[in-house]
């Protein structure tokens, strides 16, 4: 690792990659917090908002975002507020709702899911293969977690 602050240590490669994401996670945060888009909504519902590409039943969003559903009806409150998705009756189960991006909130999903990458590309320095290899390597991680179960239950 050229230049990097771990060449001089005897450090295995699990920890160097624990750091390393936990470094881009906040650098990522913090880049963000300059967005011209940071103030339209918190991180939560920035989530949501993307995860929402089709109409998703609220436990269904619960789940992707491994939340009590008590918090994902509150993010969906405050996007619903904002005119960025509706709600309505599931047909096939009436006691369950289901979110679906309004046109403005199919707008603003595109314009989050482009900053991000612009922002991540600038921030990262990595080609497009680099950036491939990594997305691969963190779906892979993802769906380990996923199906090991993350180590708390739902997350506030």
């Amino acid at each position: 690792m050229k230049n990097s602050p771990f060449e001089d240590l005897d450090l295995p490669p699990e920890f160097i990659s624990l750091v390393g994401a936990t470094i881009l996670s906040h650098a990522i945060q913090k880049n963000y917090e300059t967005s011209e888009l940071a103030h339209c909504t918190n991180k939560h519902q920035k989530m949501m908002l993307v995860i929402l590409q089709h109409p998703r039943r609220m436990g269904e969003l619960a789940k992707l975002l491994n939340m009590l559903p008590s918090s994902v009806t509150a993010i969906a409150d405050v996007l619903e507020d904002l005119r960025f998705v509706s709600r309505e009756r599931d047909p096939n189960d009436r006691r369950a709702w289901i979110v679906t991006l309004t046109d403005e909130g199919a707008d603003m999903r595109q314009k989050l899911i482009a900053e991000a990458s612009m922002r991540f590309r600038e921030l990262t320095n990595l080609n497009a293969d680099e950036i491939q290899e990594l997305a691969r390597l963190l779906t892979k991680t993802t769906d380990n977690i996923s199906v090991a179960g993350f180590p708390n239950e739902a997350l506030e």
